[in-house]
């Protein structure tokens, strides 16, 4: 029993105290405005009216379906115009790429062309005696220089 009687007595107002100061913040938590709130009831009961009026008092964005379905019918919108313009921009790549290996083609038609008038101009020349080699009438043909042009460019 002497033990008993020896022992300190606890302090009970200390932990009454809030050291950290908990409960003002519970407080403060309490009386803080929400940062949304819903309002469900039947249709034509006021809940819109209801909800512009509570977002007026406490301060809050009053956000309504027809916004909510614009937003997201515009978004849609916006995706199908984004995917429309892809569609449209690879229809004009491969429309490129097509006109590319056209003209690589006629390019190549050309090329063979004047390897063709090449090898006949060369023929020509080798069959020529020597003394008629510089007079006029072995120009290079027209279909030779027409060839050459087109290349140039």
């Amino acid at each position: 029993e002497t033990d008993v009687d020896e022992e300190e007595e606890v302090n009970l107002e200390e932990f009454d105290r809030d050291a950290w100061d908990l409960d003002e913040d519970f407080i403060l938590q309490q009386h803080a405005k929400p940062h949304s709130f819903l309002v469900l009831g039947k249709p034509c009961s006021g809940k819109s009216t209801l909800a512009s009026k509570l977002s007026e008092r406490l301060g809050c964005v009053h956000v309504g379906i027809p916004q909510i379905l614009a937003t997201a019918l515009s978004g849609y919108r916006l995706i199908t115009a984004l995917k429309c313009d892809r569609e449209e921009q690879e229809g004009i790549k491969l429309k490129l790429s097509e006109e590319n290996v056209e003209n690589a083609e006629g390019l190549k038609a050309r090329l063979d062309e004047l390897e063709l008038a090449i090898k006949e101009r060369e023929n020509n020349v080798a069959n020529l005696p020597r003394d008629e080699l510089n007079t006029p009438e072995t120009e290079m043909p027209a279909e030779f220089m027409e060839a050459a042009e087109a290349l140039l460019r």
